[in-house]
């Protein structure tokens, strides 16, 4: 009998274990919102449908029919899904300040109320590479209230983000601004593969963008009196991290704000690069390891407390929800605080949960928050992660099962404890190693699509991380807790913080400049990707249909086959294709041949060049390309050279070519592009009038400048005029670059034969100092193509390329512009409007 209870308990317990209803409620969920996100269907649609099937529903469960009615309920709840998302993503209000927004900036004057803390960015080290200095700035989110139409003021609505040019002061939330500046609509995807700020601000309901140039712009109005709690959280939020500052030295406050408090924008791009090249950037964003951490401390710190069991959970539940909101309640803070307050729960009322229930809880609260979670890759690595360690598990009780034969009990007891102690660190490491390892595998097809990072130094340098993080989280909410009441004891807790950041940092910047610790990798496709991920579901959540072991190793060894050999977007056509890189105001084409070898002409842009390394390496890679046969700077001007140091550092280059001229030339920033290229051992050459490359169906030959090239001109830079200017032709259709040629050079060009073409890049971005109409009479271009930021072509440069039925493109407004010149004619396909 005793036998029967304990075999029908442990099938008790298998079934309860079994039973994961949330999870088919998240896939529903999930399924509407997708759906409506890649085919809108419009509310109405949704609400029809969702009543519709709920009456459906209704009429199933009266006739007892279970298995349909649970499915007819799971399409109710997707229809939810689908309708949330409608109304978060596609409809605004009447009065929302987006639909004034512009793609180019215009004059505005706004009264607004502030949202969170006046976040100021210092001015970034001086760097030879810049065109232009970049001084301090501010950045605070807004809530817009009102728009001045001439002399009245209309209501308005919506959010937006503010940047300011200067340190403004301190405003704290709900203080309510007169602003004078620009605005403008958020940038989209101007590139393949490139990041959508637009969708990103979208996310966040931001539909707009406000720019003001000076502190004075901005004047205070008024302070809402009404009690938020969000403006209480970001004041806490800030007066955390003036004591963080406060405490710890300078070098390390920016670290701790950022581990502590979520407080990224404090912490300089060169700094948080180390960490992204280890894979380790999880650990300066607040998130699950971080809350799991800090559930842990409370849990230890509160038992010495002598609470009741009910009060010591409920305390670690109520704090650690407190925290969550503090740090802003991102999708991966949200995810672990849904588990920790599940998990208090269930011990208080000694019930077994089932994890993947739970975890399927916390997704469907993260969504209903905010339904564009769903695409938000922090949220999908943090859910995955998670899922990988939950499939885990029996694995791991399967291994503590074998340390606990009592023989081998018995042997590790007879050891010494200085060898106990260091056979238990050891197999801690090892099984975070390993976990490390399983969700490094599991979770990397998702990063190198969106990162194009492969970083295996991380899976061991993170366990060794763990103790100083811990240390420096639980130092850290000491200093908070106690820095505004005993600041002695704060001092201490800043040492120990102090010691344990300094470690981490070290440790991070170390691996980075290990060899082979990373790489830089073109990455799977999106499609490709997709179907991974879904394979992955399907073995994971239907074990009843899952293959034999040695059958799904061959079908992902296959799949992987596929993944490598299947090619990104047809490379290796019979045609010469040739992409204008949008990089903003500066220059950067990518010329790709029939023969499958690539050609970068110039790479740079004004101001930083960290935007044009990001459009031309997501151009590369989504063209599956991690090596260029040849990059052909035109002239010494750093907007189109200065993000070449940093595409050393991804790329593998063939040949780097220059102007004789721009070779003779030694100022600092073309000393600090040699060094660069020296430092990478590429082989640097020189083109000069009469030179010519040849590949199997095209031609390129170079037309300007000569050996000697202008060494004076009256107007514009000599530089300028010693451009080198490309002739390409493939299948008698002509391509012409010619960077900033102005000036002598100009004329000296147009003296020249004159080249029919069908394709040119208008000469200096579009300047009206390059001559455009002696341009347009001299090769007589059928498409001109203008490489600019968000500027308009002056009217004069207009009719000059448009005259006849001809073609003006603009990369400020097209984005990307591809050209195709093959056997059968030019195509032309433009990232914002296909097939123009």
């Amino acid at each position: 009998m005793a036998t029967e209870t304990a075999a029908f308990d442990q099938c008790a317990a298998v079934h309860t274990a079994n039973r994961r209803p949330l999870v088919a409620v998240l896939v529903a969920f999930a399924g509407g919102i997708m759906l409506d996100r890649f085919a809108p269907c419009g509310l109405g649609f949704w609400c029809l449908a969702g009543f519709t099937l709920l009456a459906i529903w209704l009429i199933l469960h009266r006739q007892r029919l279970a298995r349909p009615a649970a499915i007819i309920l799971l399409l109710v709840i997707a229809s939810v899904g689908g309708g949330w998302h409608h109304l978060r993503w596609h409809l605004f209000d009447s009065t929302d300040i987006g639909r004034y927004a512009e793609a180019f900036p215009q004059r505005v004057a706004l009264r607004v109320e502030t949202i969170e803390p006046v976040k100021n960015i210092a001015a970034p080290e001086r760097n030879l590479l810049w065109t232009m200095p970049t001084g301090n700035r501010s950045r605070v989110e807004v809530r817009v209230l009102a728009i001045r139409d001439r002399q009245r003021w209309k209501d308005a609505s919506g959010k937006a983000m503010l940047l300011v040019d200067g340190e403004i002061i301190a405003y704290r939330p709900g203080t309510r601004l007169e602003i004078f500046g620009r605005m403008l609509r958020p940038p989209p995807a101007n590139n393949r593969g490139e990041f959508d700020f637009a969708a990103y601000r979208r996310m966040h309901g931001q539909h707009c963008v406000l720019r003001s140039s000076h502190p004075a712009c901005l004047q205070k109005i008024g302070v809402d009196s009404r009690l938020r709690p969000s403006h209480w959280f970001a004041r806490i939020r800030a007066y955390g991290s003036q004591l963080l500052w406060g405490y710890l030295d300078h070098r390390r406050a920016g670290l701790a704000a950022a581990v502590l408090l979520g407080e990224r924008d404090q912490l300089e791009h060169d700094r948080t690069e180390a960490f992204i090249k280890t894979g380790t950037i999880h650990l300066l964003a607040i998130s699950g390891l971080h809350i799991g951490i800090l559930a842990g401390l409370l849990f230890v710190l509160l038992r010495f407390a002598a609470l009741p069991r009910g009060l010591l959970l409920l305390a670690i539940a109520l704090l650690t929800v407190f925290y969550a909101l503090l740090t802003d309640a991102r999708p991966p803070v949200m995810r672990a605080t849904v588990l920790v307050v599940v998990l208090c729960s269930a011990m208080q009322l000694a019930r077994h949960i089932n994890p993947l229930n739970a975890l399927a809880l916390a997704a469907l609260i993260v969504l209903s928050w905010n339904p564009s979670n769903l695409f938000r890759v922090g949220s999908q690595l943090s859910f995955l992660a998670v899922a990988t360690l939950i499939f885990l598990e029996p694995l791991h009780q399967r291994m503590k099962q074998r340390h606990r034969d009592p023989l081998q009990v018995h042997i590790a007891r007879s050891r010494p404890w200085p060898l106990r102690l260091l056979r238990q660190v050891g197999a801690w490491f090892w099984q975070l190693s390993l976990a490390g390892l399983v969700v490094f595998l599991v979770a990397l097809p998702l990063v190198m699509l969106h990162f194009h990072l492969f970083t295996p130094i991380g899976i061991l340098l993170t366990p060794l991380l763990y103790i100083p993080l811990a240390l420096a989280l639980a130092s850290g909410l000491g200093i908070l807790l106690t820095g505004w009441l005993l600041p002695s004891v704060a001092i201490c807790f800043a040492m120990v913080c102090d010691i344990n950041l300094a470690l981490l940092e070290w440790s991070v910047t170390v691996a980075s400049h290990l060899p082979f610790g990373y790489a830089y990798m073109a990455g799977p496709t999106a499609w490709w990707t997709g179907f991974f991920y879904l394979g992955i579901a399907l073995w994971a959540l239907l074990p009843r249909y899952r293959p034999p072991r040695a059958h799904a190793v061959a079908l992902l060894s296959l799949w992987i086959m596929v993944g490598i050999i299947v090619p990104s977007h047809g490379r290796g056509e019979r045609s010469m294709r040739c992409t204008f890189i949008d990089v903003g105001q500066g220059l950067s084409v990518l010329l790709e041949l029939p023969n499958d070898k690539a050609i970068l002409y110039d790479a740079g842009r004004m101001g930083s060049p960290s935007a044009a390394v990001r459009a031309i390496s997501t151009t590369l890679w989504s063209r599956g390309r991690t090596h260029l046969d040849a990059v052909i700077i035109s002239h010494a001007d750093a907007d189109h050279f200065n993000a070449i140091p940093e595409l050393l550092e991804r790329f593998s280059v063939g040949v780097i070519y220059m102007s004789p001229p721009m070779l003779r030339k030694r100022d600092p920033a073309t000393g600090e592009l040699l060094t660069a290229i020296e430092q990478k051992h590429v082989p640097l050459r020189a083109l000069w009038q009469g030179c010519s490359l040849n590949a199997r169906d095209v031609r390129v030959s170079i037309l300007h400048p000569t050996g000697v090239g202008i060494t004076a001109t009256r107007h514009g830079s000599v530089d300028n005029a010693n451009s080198i200017v490309l002739l390409a032709e493939s299948y008698g259709k002509r391509l012409l670059l010619t960077g900033d040629i102005e000036s002598a050079g100009l004329a000296g060009l147009l003296e020249q034969p004159a080249a029919r073409c069908d394709v040119i890049l208008a000469p200096h971005h579009g300047s009206p100092r390059s001559r455009p109409s002696d341009v347009a009479a001299w090769c007589e271009p059928k498409i001109t193509v203008i490489s600019s930021g968000l500027t308009r072509p002056a009217a004069e440069v207009r009719d000059a390329y448009t005259a006849g039925g001809r073609t003006l493109l603009h990369t400020g407004v097209c984005g990307a512009i591809e050209a195709t010149l093959g056997p059968e004619g030019v195509r032309i396909e433009t990232q914002h409007a296909k097939n123009r």
